[in-house]
């Protein structure tokens, strides 16, 4: 007695023009699935020309899910909303909740070694003093209980990953003119606003998703 097939590998029998018709209408979670079931279907799927097809799979199923990021693919986009794996070791991990403003998930042990706050690291003032590296980077900002306020002297913490912070700083400082610096400064607090508003809106998303 033979086993039975798995139900997507039978999607290689199709023909090639069938498959995508399938492919259009199907979920992003099970896009991600079928990405795996051999290297033919992860070629088609992870290929950027691809990228028509997730667009049309997260439009079609989740409407109102904001956009894809522009600093993300399609495919990883949807690994990150649908996937409770974490960004950085791998793990399959329920308690890895997506960090919306940082766009990653991160596992307990991770989460500690990835993720910083200006608690731990101290306020990093940029050479003018006027603002400070959490707010060139995604980054999220929390507000203190009384009790933190006591115990650190603020209300108010930065979340933010430690590569960005350290890949912004060091591009920062390779910046000789003042002028050139001002403006880099400028573009990378835009760019951090316009990501953390896009994160609110998947916060948003977030909650009525799970209500």
């Amino acid at each position: 007695m033979h086993d039975a097939p798995a139900p997507y590998s039978l999607l290689t029998d199709l023909p090639y023009e069938i498959i995508l018709k399938i492919v259009e209408v199907t979920h992003p979670k099970d896009l991600l699935t079928i990405a795996r079931v051999s290297k033919q279907f992860r070629g088609l799927l992870m290929h950027p020309t691809s990228a028509s097809l997730w667009k049309h799979s997260l439009a079609l199923h989740e409407p109102a899910l904001p956009e894809c990021p522009a600093s993300m693919s399609e495919p990883r986009w949807a690994h990150l909303v649908f996937e409770e794996q974490c960004t950085f070791c791998g793990a399959n991990d329920e308690a890895a909740e997506v960090n919306w403003y940082l766009r990653v998930r991160a596992c307990k042990h991770c989460a500690k070694s990835c993720i910083k706050t200006s608690l731990q690291d101290g306020f990093r003032p940029l050479s003018d003093g006027t603002t400070s590296f959490e707010r060139l980077i995604p980054s999220k900002l929390a507000y203190l209980d009384s009790m933190s306020f006591f115990a650190f002297g603020c209300f108010r913490s930065w979340s933010y990953l430690a590569a960005d912070y350290e890949a912004v700083k060091a591009e920062y400082l390779s910046i000789r003119s003042d002028a050139d610096r001002r403006q880099f400064v400028e573009e990378r607090i835009a760019l951090a606003n316009s990501g953390r508003a896009h994160s609110h809106r998947c916060e948003i998303w977030s909650q009525k998703h799970q209500s």
